[in-house]
């Protein structure tokens, strides 16, 4: 793994050539939350994927993935990530993500939630137990099964 000023270095050029494969590439590797956190707001939907995969293998307080994109697709790599997340910000972001409009992010959110164990999560699984979407309702029976 490159040193923390050279990954700074490799996402401050990315950046300014608006490179956005090697910002992606740069994301692959630990980072500073800090300096990253702008890039929740980055218009390639590619980089805020990779962001939200990205700070789900980190284990820095306050790194839980971005919640609220506007994209399916980035909302459903957040459900991913923060499904192997245990803290309190990623169970909140879950139970949210729990009630989204696509049922993929949906159905993503069910294996987090079965693992949050908190009665919120459990509410959630509740409704989703009963969701309009058949993949997510199988998800839950599968996930919860005893």
């Amino acid at each position: 793994m490159p040193a923390s000023r050279v990954l700074l270095a490799r996402l401050d050029r990315a950046e300014a050539r608006a490179d956005t494969a090697a910002l992606r590439d740069t994301l692959r590797w630990y980072g500073p939350v800090e300096r990253f956190a702008p890039l929740a707001a980055h218009p390639d939907t590619g980089i805020r994927q990779e962001l939200a995969r990205a700070v789900a293998r980190w284990s820095t307080p306050g790194a839980d993935p971005p919640a609220g994109d506007a994209d399916g697709e980035v909302r459903l790599s957040v459900a991913e990530a923060a499904a192997h997340r245990r803290t309190r910000a990623a169970d909140l972001l879950l139970a949210a993500l729990g009630r989204d409009p696509s049922p993929a992010v949906r159905e993503a959110a069910v294996e987090g939630l079965v693992a949050c164990g908190t009665p919120a999560a459990a509410a959630v699984l509740s409704l989703l137990a009963d969701d309009p979407d058949a993949s997510v309702r199988t998800a839950v029976a599968l996930l919860t099964e005893e």
